[in-house]
């Protein structure tokens, strides 16, 4: 049975930022989804205030970056929603997290 509703997820904490409505006729959308774009109002104060998320849609990987950095490394202007896209090949310049 085709699903129309989906829980939008944060991408930096996976709690609940809202939900999506889906009227294709393709594949079922899925219960629960991180959307890259959808950064939940913690995480936008915590994170964005002073710096830029950059996502790489193949790998999945985030970093956010503080913006004086950002605008040092990058030649493109901060984006106002403070979330851009980058291919793998612009993420490797950052480096692995630590993982405790």
């Amino acid at each position: 049975m085709k699903s129309y509703v989906g829980m939008m997820l944060c991408p930096l904490c996976e709690e609940p930022v809202g939900v999506a409505l889906d009227r294709s006729l393709k594949e079922t959308l899925p219960e629960k989804f991180v959307d890259p774009t959808a950064v939940c109002d913690t995480c936008r104060e915590k994170y964005l205030d002073t710096g830029t998320m950059i996502v790489c849609p193949e790998t999945g990987q985030i970093v956010t970056v503080a913006d004086e950095a950002f605008e040092r490394t990058f030649t493109i202007p901060i984006p106002e929603s403070k979330v851009c896209f980058a291919d793998p090949d612009v993420m490797a310049i950052f480096p692995e997290p630590e993982v405790a």
